[in-house]
């Protein structure tokens, strides 16, 4: 039951330039508003794509690109998903991104602004991440200053 499985049965579910404010109460963090959000989500019985374009504040990151194609039945079940993930940001700033997201490196400089490109498999099942926080996440995270060499 509840709303998270209800939208995974719909064949399509499709947002247009809507605007969307995260109020992150619990970390005290000021409201974050996305605009320009565009987001389709196409279901077929276990099987989930979804893509997602947003516009954060420009102080904050560029345009946010997230794609997915998961496998799973129930939100109430999550240990049975599994799939891939994309994330993309031309920039962002990381420094200021720590206030309304929990970063796997610590961000030594005020403002740190580099591209960010995050794809990888999700197996929520993976006996090696057993925590929902890890989700069984393989990831790249590539970090580059303007002017510095990509590796």
């Amino acid at each position: 039951g509840g709303f998270a499985d209800w939208l995974l049965t719909q064949r399509q579910v499709v947002v247009r330039n809507a605007q969307i404010v995260w109020r992150d109460e619990a970390r005290a963090a000021p409201d974050l508003t996305l605009t320009k959000v565009n987001f389709r989500l196409d279901s077929d019985g276990d099987s989930h794509r979804f893509g997602l374009n947003a516009s954060p504040p420009a102080e904050v990151a560029s345009q946010i690109v997230a794609r997915g194609d998961l496998r799973g039945r129930s939100a109430h079940d999550l240990q049975a998903w599994h799939g891939r993930l994309y994330l993309e940001f031309g920039y962002a700033d990381l420094a200021q991104a720590r206030t309304w997201i929990a970063l796997p490196l610590d961000v030594a400089h005020d403002s740190l602004r580099c591209p960010v490109r995050v794809c990888g498999a999700v197996d929520m099942n993976d006996d090696a991440c057993p925590t929902a926080a890890a989700v069984g996440w393989h990831h790249t995270l590539a970090l580059v200053q303007p002017g510095q060499a990509r590796l």
